[in-house]
């Protein structure tokens, strides 16, 4: 009879738990609030406008019905274009300090739904993965998913809305609304082109706040087909100006990419789950004695 016993080693393992906000997962909670604040805070500096502005904007259109009859009684046209511009001196001071607290609130709240966006996106590139991985190469597939990404995005961001725009705008052709939706969805913003101009123009301000939330959409639609194409290593050229670069020479750009923690890789990562797993072993020491 043998004294003694050796235990089997034990794992235990703790599973993740989420960080909870309100009975729902915290980064959920707080992405919700952003929004909110967000929102609220386009509403406060459209008061923060109107209330700084309207004293000039009634003295200017005053006199802008008067120049008007008088031009009228001579020349029977009529023509109204215009773009709004803060023109008293507080409003271009809470134009400054707006758009400093507005644009790292925007780029904040685009960049937390890209993230959640990137979600799905990854899915389907593990999809077509599963499907061609082993007829195609890894970049070839990465190469479909970007192409079927961008088509999807041009289509609903650029083609429809232009089609759409082009028979809003009286004046607008189908070119001149493509050009609008690019200039406006890259953010250069030349102002040469703005929907919602027109005297005739029926549901004026409904009109303006859809294309407000069109802006904010595409504006983060873009945002995610740069993070899609930052996820392919061998296009990524912004790889060879890191300071790493100089340290992998002759490596391979497929390498490079995947080495490092940017790229769409990052988008798929939750914070709300804590890194509580740990693995503990309980090993006892064996002994022996002298057999009976």
């Amino acid at each position: 009879m043998e004294k003694g016993s050796e235990n089997q080693p034990l794992l235990q393992i703790t599973a993740p738990h989420l960080k909870q906000c309100c009975w729902v997962r915290r980064s959920n909670f707080l992405l919700f609030g952003t929004t909110v604040l967000y929102l609220s805070f386009l509403m406060l500096g459209a008061y923060m406008f109107w209330w700084l502005e309207y004293p000039i904007e009634m003295q200017i259109r005053d006199q802008l019905r008067l120049l008007k009859k008088e031009f009228l009684e001579v020349f029977p046209c009529v023509s109204g274009y215009g773009h709004v511009t803060p023109l008293s001196r507080g409003g271009k001071v809470f134009c400054i300090v707006y758009g400093l607290l507005g644009i790292p609130l925007t780029l904040i709240l685009l960049t937390a739904y890209v993230e959640r966006l990137m979600i799905p996106t990854t899915w389907f590139l593990q999809f077509l993965n599963s499907k061609f991985g082993h007829l195609y190469q890894s970049f070839n597939i990465r190469m479909v998913h970007f192409a079927t990404v961008a088509t999807a995005i041009i289509s609903l961001f650029f083609l429809i809305p232009a089609a759409i725009l082009s028979y809003l705008e009286p004046d607008w052709d189908f070119l001149d609304s493509i050009y609008y939706c690019f200039i406006s969805l890259t953010t250069i913003g030349l102002g040469d082109y703005i929907p919602g101009e027109g005297t005739d123009h029926k549901l004026r301000p409904l009109y303006k706040v859809c294309v407000t939330f069109y802006l904010l959409i595409g504006l983060t639609f873009m945002m995610l087909l740069l993070a899609v194409l930052y996820g392919i290593p061998q296009l990524n050229l912004g790889i060879y100006c890191l300071l790493e670069s100089d340290e992998l020479v002759g490596a391979d750009p497929k390498k490079m990419g995947l080495s490092r923690t940017g790229g769409s890789q990052k988008y798929i990562q939750h914070t709300d789950e804590t890194t509580t797993t740990t693995g503990t072993r309980h090993i006892k020491a064996s002994s022996s004695g002298n057999n009976l």
